[in-house]
């Protein structure tokens, strides 16, 4: 598609076609259907819809939110609803600005969601942190929605952590109360409050999971595994147990980032930054077969539409189910690479390294060991694996 402002149906496939902008800040794209609805295509890759109308003979742009954070028909419903509001003399951007010195909390989320991460390459959110974020906020704050910020107090913040620990339990009341803290430090830096009435307030200790794939489970997972129907759901799983990798950077693998040949997958942005993988023999043959069937940049491209594989999780529990397997999730995968290369020998700093683990006493270690002893150990680990998913030979009498 071409890179200039232009008018098109909007559908998903068609948005996921816009090229970012390579010679300005941001493009912006009509649709067809809806007047006034505007899709800002920026030069980081972000897309944005906004609602694009002439208000007293002046141009209004009103932000709606960022693509796919809402669907085309929400935000053509959203669209519909401000011409509305417009036509009768409203114009919303002048009730936004008149708040804009004591915002609501839902303002005030919005505003965090489109702010960039507070790494040093200041990335924007990934889509799948935005709709975590997004789906804690509807269904746990959603009374709150409408208060102006500057009048939620702390015991109120406190006695909503503590309610929720009693009726969801502790890590989702203690992810709202996060939330609710970086919320509040966005609303803090840009002088809207004096003072973060959460800062103080302590978490629940949560008890730490450690689940991984045990050897006696194994032969039955493998098994399991093997009797899926879905090829690419069965690969899928095979490369989050044989990179150790996020469920998310595997599924979202794309071939310009793999390199066969040296055996490493190099991910240019991850939760800890740039990232390189050594991949074993196992994981090389599975990709080779892959790339000989390939026409698209993913490696697992998505069942339906463009872009790539979602969480196959009607998939994966119709493998736990064959396989007896209880209480194991798509991230223990992760954890079970690490926990045999932890079995065969290796040090914490070759597992972190292969991990993509960032605590600030172990990052110089991680940046002095090169791939090799790490591969070494990826190699060991699978190797250890794929013996003990083999089933146990019967004796004779």
């Amino acid at each position: 598609m071409r890179r200039t402002a232009d008018r098109i149906n909007f559908t998903k496939a068609a948005i996921e076609a816009i090229e970012a902008p390579t010679d300005r800040e941001r493009i912006y794209v009509y649709d067809t259907r809806i007047p006034g609805l505007a899709l800002a295509v920026f030069k980081s890759g972000a897309k944005v819809f906004y609602v694009y109308r002439k208000i007293d003979g002046m141009p209004e742009r009103i932000k709606l939110a960022k693509w796919p954070e809402i669907s085309i028909d929400e935000a053509r419903r959203m669209t519909a609803q401000h011409l509305g509001s417009i036509a009768t003399g409203v114009n919303p951007n002048e009730a936004r600005r008149t708040r804009r010195g004591d915002p609501t909390l839902s303002e005030a989320f919005e505003d965090f969601i489109l702010r960039p991460t507070r790494t040093k390459a200041k990335r924007p959110k990934a889509a799948r942190t935005v709709k975590e974020y997004r789906q804690q906020f509807n269904a746990y704050l959603k009374a709150w929605h409408d208060r102006r910020v500057t009048k939620i107090t702390r015991r109120e913040i406190e006695a909503l952590h503590n309610s929720m620990a009693a009726t969801n339990g502790f890590y989702i009341a203690n992810r709202v109360l996060e939330l609710i803290k970086v919320i509040y430090n966005t609303l803090l830096e840009d002088g809207f409050v004096q003072a973060n009435p959460a800062a103080r307030l302590r978490e629940f200790e949560e008890q730490t999971r450690d689940r991984f794939l045990q050897a006696d489970e194994l032969p039955r997972f493998w098994k399991a595994l093997e009797a899926e129907p879905s090829e690419k759901v069965r690969d899928f799983i095979k490369l989050a147990l044989l990179t150790g990798q996020r469920r998310s950077n595997v599924a979202a693998m794309r071939w310009e980032d793999l390199n066969l040949s040296a055996e490493t997958w190099t991910m240019p942005q991850t939760k800890t930054g740039k990232h390189e993988v050594p991949l074993s023999y196992d994981a090389v043959a599975i990709l080779k077969r892959r790339q000989k069937a390939s026409e698209c940049p993913w490696v697992f491209p998505a069942h339906h539409g463009g872009g790539h594989l979602k969480d196959p999780m009607r998939a994966w529990r119709s493998i736990l189910k064959r396989a007896g397997i209880t209480n194991l999730r798509v991230h223990d995968l992760r954890r079970t690479m690490g926990s045999w290369q932890t079995k065969t020998g290796a040090s914490r700093p070759i597992v972190g390294k292969l991990l993509g683990h960032r605590r600030e006493e172990t990052t110089a270690i991680y940046g002095r060991l090169d791939l090799e002893p790490v591969r070494e150990s990826v190699t060991a680990a699978t190797n250890a694996m794929m013996k003990a998913a083999k089933p146990a030979k019967k004796k004779r009498d």
